[in-house]
């Protein structure tokens, strides 16, 4: 008997392997970036390495060093010009930090001329600072409050804590009076500036204002002096290192933030540092340049401007579905509106970048500011809306992620049971009122969809927040205590934009590296949390409108 050949089967094989290529891939780049981001906040151990006198390291003073300390990164072969026989040779790559005294924090080492050292020295100290970048070093002797205390003394341990903790307690004091005191007067400054601007110009007596000027620049003055004195008392205390080989230098305590003994450390200590320091980079702001410290203002920043985004993205998205699915008739028109809908799905994002900077900031926050805040910008000389910010990146967005909205939005009208319209028409009720309470609600699980696709697009877009209010460091949030709560007119940070910053103009790539994946990382589980929440809410509106469908 023939065997019955049976249609489509190879197509269907086929598409089974696309499906099982493209999840491959997936699964391989979430675990590509996992791993890595990861990674980053892993203790490792610290090694010691000898090298010849003609691979000696040579600090800024110009003292050379055979010996050094080290993280290995990676081994990688040479490409050396010409027909290579036999193997090819390998260089190792260190991580050495110190790059005050080094002037760069990795070096490059070829295999043959390497030794290191089997015993770990258990004195290294990973020292996080504020300013520069991080130090590998041992500890000799600290300096506090004019008593010197030698590594071996008994007391060095908890003097050295002592005086981090003093060194703590002022650094948070001065970066109170700044950007809480001092950024409360130069506000108050500008609003004054602006009365007496108004005043002068109506004729109206302005020395009251002027001497009130005058008084909170004093007032701004000795609060700056207080913040100097502050910020001395700090850097008092200085512990003496050695970095590498003889090479010794004074480190302030007032500049170190964190520290610890990466070879002292036992698996839970590790693991217990490896949590402590995912919790650091989250909730820290950034330092050197993006390159140390952590991304809680970027997190903040993309979370708000998603959820201003999706405002606007979904009352026209869905005003826009409703119009041309229950109310325009199927003409040349309509069909038109849809072809440039679909078409405008498909435009680069940096063109929407353009139109943001040069329409929505250019005309319309120029106009507002002329029209609302005339009198601001002539006494502080300062847009408030005719410059990039949250606002115009998060119209720009929402522009971009429209026709996700308006297509997901049609059709989830067009899935609402034809018997529910019915059912309202023929109880009477007009058709806006049908769409209202019966149509709609049956969508929102639809749109919904749109809006969480939306979402995905517009936290991840870097290419148009560029022109339109991101930049590269702030340190005043979007959002916080002060009426309005939410500024709309401010700058600020975006995980995507820190990506980029990171990996194309930091200048020590090498540095910012490890910190490109774990950004990666923190960008994919934000979006996460904003899509799941999505989910959730679309989830509990399936329910409720199921069960209440007739």
């Amino acid at each position: 008997m023939e065997k019955q050949k049976t249609i489509g089967e190879a197509k269907v094989w086929l598409a089974g392997l696309g499906l099982t290529f493209g999840l491959a891939m997936t699964v391989s780049i979430l675990a590509l970036i996992i791993y890595y981001g990861l990674g980053v906040f892993w203790p490792k151990d610290v090694i010691t390495a000898n090298v010849p006198v003609s691979l000696a390291i040579e600090d800024k003073q110009g003292i050379k060093s055979q010996k050094f300390l080290g993280i290995e990164v990676k081994r990688v072969e040479q490409q050396l010009p010409g027909k290579q026989t036999g193997p090819a040779p390998v260089s190792v790559q260190f991580y050495t930090a110190n790059r005050d005294a080094y002037g760069s924090t990795f070096v490059f080492i070829p295999e043959k001329d390497l030794t290191i050292e089997t015993e770990r020295n258990p004195k290294v100290m990973l020292i996080e600072r504020e300013t520069d970048s991080r130090a590998m070093v041992i500890p000799l002797e600290l300096t506090a409050d004019g008593k010197v205390f030698d590594i071996d003394d008994a007391n060095f341990q908890t003097q050295f804590d002592a005086a981090l903790e003093t060194a703590d307690k002022k650094r948070k004091q001065a970066e109170h009076i700044i950007h809480g005191d001092l950024r409360q007067l130069s506000h108050t400054l500008k609003k004054l500036k602006v009365e007496v601007y108004v005043n002068e110009r109506d004729g109206v007596d302005t020395t009251e204002l002027l001497t009130e000027i005058e008084t909170l620049k004093k007032l701004a003055d000795q609060k700056s002096t207080e913040v100097n004195l502050i910020l001395k008392e700090q850097n008092k205390d200085n512990l003496k290192v050695q970095v590498s080989g003889g090479m010794t230098y004074d480190l302030s305590i007032g500049n170190i933030i964190r520290y610890n003994f990466p070879n002292q450390l036992t698996t839970m200590g590790k693991l217990a540092l490896f949590f402590d320091n995912i919790y650091e980079y989250v909730t820290a702001s950034p330092r050197e340049a993006n390159t140390e410290g952590g991304i809680f203002p970027a997190i903040v920043g993309t979370l708000v401007m998603t959820i201003i985004m999706c405002i606007p993205v979904t009352f026209f998205g869905v005003i826009t579905a409703i119009y041309l699915h229950e109310y325009a008739k199927e003409s040349l028109l309509t069909r038109s509106i849809r072809i440039a809908i679909n078409n405008l799905a498909g435009v680069p994002s940096i063109v929407f970048g353009a139109f943001g900077l040069g329409f929505l900031i250019y005309v319309v926050g120029v106009r507002v500011d002329e029209l609302f805040f005339s009198d601001w910008k002539a006494a502080t000389g300062e847009p408030v809306f005719g410059g990039g910010g949250l606002l115009w990146a998060s119209l720009t967005l929402a522009l971009m992620t429209l026709p996700v909205v308006i297509v997901s939005t049609e059709e989830a009208l067009a899935s609402v049971p034809s018997g529910l319209r019915e059912g309202a028409m023929g109880c009477g009720a007009t058709k806006w009122q049908s769409i209202w309470t019966i149509i709609l609600p049956s969508a929102t699980p639809g749109i919904i969809t749109g809006m969480i696709l939306a979402m995905a697009r517009g936290a991840g877009e870097v290419a148009p927040l560029m022109l339109v209010g991101v930049i590269k460091v702030v340190h005043a949030l979007p959002v916080d205590f002060t009426a309005p709560f939410v500024h709309l007119d401010q700058k600020f940070m975006h995980l995507g934009f820190h990506i980029y910053d990171l990996g194309f103009q930091s200048p020590d790539s090498e540095a910012a590296k490890p910190m490109v994946y774990a950004t990666t990382l923190f960008l994919i589980l934000t979006v996460t949390v904003l899509n799941l929440t999505g989910i959730i809410i679309r989830q509990r509106l399936k329910k409720r409108y199921a069960s209440t469908a007739f």
